[in-house]
């Protein structure tokens, strides 16, 4: 059933000349608001630290989960 309805809406999609895909493409672009440089900063500030934190997380329950494992397995 999925499939088949997948297949009815991709037979409805508008095949687009390279040229053309390129001009919807430029006018998509043009609709997007991009963020200032001070919020791409602080965005990707707040990325790096949510990526330190999870890491340390996860690193310290796998030294965790380690420890333990090896004491029930060398015990």
């Amino acid at each position: 059933m999925l499939i088949f309805a997948f297949g009815k809406m991709v037979g409805k999609v508008k095949r687009l000349t390279p040229v053309e895909f390129v001009f919807e493409v430029r006018d998509e672009l043009s609709k997007v608001v991009w963020p200032t440089r001070e919020q791409a900063i602080k965005l990707t500030l707040i990325v790096i630290g949510t990526s330190i934190v999870v890491g340390l997380f996860i690193g310290g329950l796998d030294l965790l989960l380690t420890l333990v494992g090896q004491s029930f397995i060398y015990k």
